[in-house]
């Protein structure tokens, strides 16, 4: 630990003073800092102080740290000499800082052995623990973490990979209380090991302090259907307490890294429930930094030695992908300007290692699948996708060669999944959440598939009795695709269930965040209980459940479709969204044959609001007690409806801001 000052005495009137800061290895142990203060002195005057080789340093109080073993600080520590510092250049992230942004009180404390004390804090979170002790100068207290404990209760480290994860205070003994709490590691866990405590800790020795990037909640969801908010739950804990700098994996083993699938399969959620512009901003940046020559873009970001080249196409569409659902939700072209040029060259690569269209780069492929889908098919369908982006971003950014460059044909139309759209979709109009649009036209282009989707229906509802045997990839994208095919009942049906695999199979299984795979293991190996990637899930529920969607070709929330599923039993949903543009809120609930929606549009913006038949006749649709639609037409006159028109399955009512309450009658 590097314990580095400056001596400002010389610039004082009041007498000797110097400025500390206290410097940790962080992720690549190493100890740097880049520091500007700009200090008021008395009677006005100001001085401003900027870190360079004049900076001194000392080793100090922390004796050890490390992200993935834990903080080793001995209280007895008195400053010694100082040295000239380590040279180095550095840069200032643009990212919301890590902070403690919240506390958990354990719910228990038990002694499965002498002197051993375990405590639970009902949550796997991301973090460490605030400790308080009184006792003898040198007596030296550990804290271990672990996401899980044995049947004997004591603590199973198993799922750590080698992480120590643990922290150590030795004690000055001045005779008062002490306090203590890490300064440069962090941890993921729900149970605390402390041994050498002096007596029987009580419950409240420890105070679990949250960790993460101080990013702003946004969004949020609820239902009738207990389990949806469980499973919001889940999302919102795994997806927050991974936000450590860069998007991680995992919060808990020696690993920690930023996995680009994991990335770009969370960004979504991630960017419906927290303001990620600043925290994606940044993470893009790191991708391009590492960028080869070549075009080709890095498995992990930052990149990492563990981790080599070649990268799967479906990882290192997170680069894309995350440019895509930044312009898409914050409406702002500067990133696609930013990383086009490399985009493009990513696309490049992609185009040089194809063989007749066909990626030849199969890596991880559908990970963590219960069966396996060809890895050509996914690469394939990744480079497909990267493409695509590139040419939409092209097109946004006026460059009209470019974007007829990138354009795709219609070689590998039959191995590419119904998400993409290069097999047909309904010619209803059922085609329209965000998710279906997204920067890829095409999806709308086409007629119903009636082989394809209905072998993707017969083999979930049938052959494997509606449940899923996806890997991260294929569970993100088959609730949309469902939904959009007409069948959000059958989404909504993998959504709820409890059994194994499912999200509810974890929920029953005690997960207070996402697996890492859907099986329930609890030894070594690849065995996370806080992985994000599955949380994919969290933009179905906003976009179906709750109805929240954009339109692609007016991003940054311009133009809304609120288009909530009413499925099955679920009695009410609702969601809210903060937005570029304000406010979004959709909520519905119905009783009988009526059904209520309260909806509110921002400034700015417009909305086309679906309001579902659910196979009734006669449909007639009042807002705040006055008729809009009747007999098969729109009633005009109410402020801020402009019009109204109907499909099969629904009436859509154009609408600009402000709040309305429909409620839907029919026969």
């Amino acid at each position: 630990m590097l314990y580095a000052t400056y001596d400002i005495t010389s610039q004082r009137d009041e007498g000797p003073n110097t400025v500390g800061i206290l410097l940790g290895q962080g992720r690549y142990g190493a100890r740097a800092a880049l520091v500007q203060l700009d200090i008021e002195l008395a009677g006005g005057r100001k001085m401003q102080v900027v870190s360079d080789a004049s900076w001194k340093g000392a080793d100090g109080p922390i004796v050890s740290d490390s992200i993935y073993n834990g903080e080793t600080y001995d209280a007895r520590w008195r400053a010694v000499s100082l040295n000239d510092p380590p040279a180095g250049v550095l840069s200032a992230q643009t990212m919301p800082p890590i902070r403690m942004v919240g506390d958990l009180i354990p719910l228990t404390m038990a002694s499965p052995r002498p002197g051993v004390y375990v405590y639970d804090f009902g949550q796997n979170f991301g973090g460490w623990i605030r400790l308080r002790v009184t006792g003898p100068a040198g007596t030296t207290v550990r804290l271990r973490h672990a996401e899980l404990v044995y049947a004997n209760g004591m603590v199973n480290v198993e799922t750590l990979g080698g992480a120590r994860a643990t922290d150590t205070y030795t004690l000055r003994g001045a005779g008062d209380e002490e306090e203590y709490e890490p300064h440069f590691t962090y941890h993921g866990f729900r149970y605390v090991e402390v041994t050498g405590y002096p007596g029987t800790p009580p419950l409240n020795a420890l105070l679990g302090r949250t960790v993460h990037a101080d990013v702003k909640p946004v969004g949020g969801f609820a239902a009738s259907k207990t389990i949806l908010n469980q499973l919001q739950r889940l999302i919102l804990w795994g997806t927050r307490t991974n936000l450590h700098g860069i998007p991680t994996d995992s919060d808990q083993r020696a690993e920690r890294m930023g996995w680009m699938a994991d990335a770009h399969l969370a960004a979504e959620t991630a960017m419906l429930n927290f303001d990620m512009a600043a925290f994606y901003t940044n993470f893009l940046r790191d991708v391009r930094d590492d960028q080869q020559e070549n075009g080709l873009v890095p498995n992990v970001a930052p990149a990492s030695e563990l981790v080599k080249p070649p990268t799967d196409p479906a990882w290192g569409a997170a680069y894309p992908l995350i440019a895509q659902y930044m312009y898409e939700h914050y409406g702002d072209r500067r990133i696609l300007e930013k990383h086009f040029e490399s985009l493009r060259r990513w696309a490049d690569y992609l185009q040089a290692t194809s063989e007749n269209s066909i990626s030849t780069v199969d890596r991880f492929g559908d990970w963590v699948a219960i069966e396996r889908t060809p890895g050509s098919l996914v690469s394939t369908c990744f480079y497909y996708w990267s493409v695509d982006i590139v040419a939409r971003a092209a097109a946004v950014l006026g460059k009209a060669a470019e974007a007829g460059r990138y354009g795709n044909g219609t070689q590998t139309g039959d191995a590419l999944p119904l998400y993409l759209g290069m097999v047909p979709v309904p010619a209803d109009g059922r085609l329209t959440t965000a998710a279906n649009a997204a920067m890829a036209p095409v999806r709308a282009r086409q007629a119903v598939p009636s082989r394809v989707f209905n072998n993707l229906r017969l083999d979930v509802l049938y052959t494997h009795d509606t449940h899923l045997t996806t890997g991260i990839l294929g569970a993100k994208y088959i609730m949309p695709v469902l939904t959009r095919m007409g069948r959000p009942e059958l989404a909504y049906d993998l959504a709820t269930a409890t059994t194994y695999p499912s999200w509810g199979f974890m929920i029953e299984h005690g997960a207070t965040t996402l697996w890492e795979i859907w099986q329930h293991k609890t030894g070594g190996g690849m065995n996370s209980h806080n992985h994000p990637m599955f949380g994919s899930v969290g933009a179905w529920l906003y976009e179906a459940l709750a109805g929240i969607n954009f339109d692609v070709t007016q991003p940054g929330y311009r133009r809304i479709r609120i288009e909530p599923q009413v499925v099955r039993d679920l009695e009410f949903a609702s969601g809210s969204l903060e937005t570029v543009r304000g406010r979004i809120c959709s909520a519905w609930s119905r009783a009988g044959d009526v059904l209520r929606m309260e909806i509110t549009i921002p400034v700015g913006s417009t909305a086309g609001i679906v309001v579902p038949k659910t196979r009734l006749e006669d449909v007639s649709i009042e807002e705040g007690g006055r008729v809009v639609w009747q007999a098969g037409a729109f009633k005009p006159g109410v402020p801020g409806l402009t019009g109204g028109q109907e499909t099969s399955t629904a009436v859509v009512l154009e609408v600009g801001p402000g709040t309305y309450v429909f409620e839907r009658k029919g026969r």
